[in-house]
């Protein structure tokens, strides 16, 4: 599964993906991807990560807090503070299906 997604004032949108059936915003710069076809069971799989940076001056960090069958969790910090202000995320999943 991969996806490209950003956020429009706080709400996250996607931008391109495959076995990603929906987002859901679940708090500021945390967004739990859905997938279409789940993984064979939460710890078959690894995700990772990449974003667009907004300027050079920002310290930003984007991790992944969780994952289970079906979804995984994305989290985005500019600064140390949670936001839902990048240009662009990235996510990709590999795992046994």
């Amino acid at each position: 599964a991969w996806v490209r997604l950003v956020w429009t004032a706080g709400t996250p949108a996607t931008t391109g993906s495959f076995n990603v059936a929906s987002l859901t915003d679940t708090g500021t710069g945390i967004v739990t991807v859905n997938l279409t076809v789940a993984f064979s069971a939460g710890t078959s799989y690894s995700v990772a990560l990449g974003y667009g940076s907004m300027d050079a001056a920002t310290q930003q960090q984007l991790f992944s807090s969780g994952s289970n069958v079906g979804s995984f969790i994305l989290n985005y910090y500019s600064n140390g503070v949670a936001t839902d202000n990048t240009n662009r995320v990235e996510a990709f999943a590999c795992g046994d299906q």
